[in-house]
């Protein structure tokens, strides 16, 4: 299954709405993470441009309001993208 198709399940998953952006708190139900560790992914994010190397995760890309995150859909379906960790791990069928 493709990122996208990965995304649109998750979603559904955790009884949401798919959207144009999501909050923190709605990433988290959707990667089946703590709202804290979505921040943390925020925090850590680098464009694909200035990483180093293949290792590591990139970040989840969001725009940033004062003290609250706004992840985009797009930015979602591409850091599932990049991190097939996660898709191997926490995937369909994986629950």
């Amino acid at each position: 299954m493709d990122a996208e198709g990965q995304l649109r399940y998750a979603i559904r998953h955790a009884a949401l709405e798919p959207a144009a952006a999501y909050t923190t708190g709605q990433v988290a139900r959707i990667l089946g993470v703590s709202a804290e560790t979505v921040r943390r992914l925020v925090d850590a994010y680098e464009p694909r441009a200035a990483r180093v190397g293949a290792g590591g995760s990139p970040g989840l890309r969001a725009v940033r309001i004062t003290t609250h995150r706004r992840i985009s859909h797009k930015a979602l379906a591409e850091w599932l993208e990049d991190n097939s960790a996660y898709t191997r791990l926490c995937g369909p069928g994986h629950a």
